[in-house]
């Protein structure tokens, strides 16, 4: 896939993802203000890192992968989303974990794509 179609895919996605963000009455991005670093209060748990896709097509798996190289599966309605997103670098965050260590995502936030 060439460079540019993967961008608009990329960008497509993170619009998708801002919609229904905006209907469920989230912003879906990064919080403004003196808590910007802070889970927003209906999100328990955080993860930031990027997007990596494994599996088949009749079992996707959807993970982030965090700077020191630890993975965390994303569940959810918004996981398919996320997954469009591989290589991009993300917050997702989600009431909390799972036993099996996964997160099931209520919130993301795109923050970087290609590094920029």
């Amino acid at each position: 896939m060439s460079r540019l179609r993967r961008v608009g895919s990329v960008l497509a996605a993170g619009v998708s993802l801002a919609a229904s963000a905006c209907a469920s009455g989230s912003s879906g991005g990064p919080e403004e203000g003196p808590n910007a670093s802070e889970a927003s209060s209906s999100a328990a748990e955080c993860v930031t890192g990027v997007v990596v896709s494994e599996g088949m097509a009749m079992s996707p798996r959807t993970l982030v992968r965090d700077d020191e190289g630890a993975t965390t599966e994303l569940l959810g309605a918004f996981a398919g989303n996320v997954r469009r997103l591989t290589g991009a670098t993300v917050r997702a965050c989600g009431p909390g974990r799972t036993p099996e260590g996964a997160l099931e995502v209520t919130e993301v936030a795109v923050l970087s794509v290609d590094g920029m």
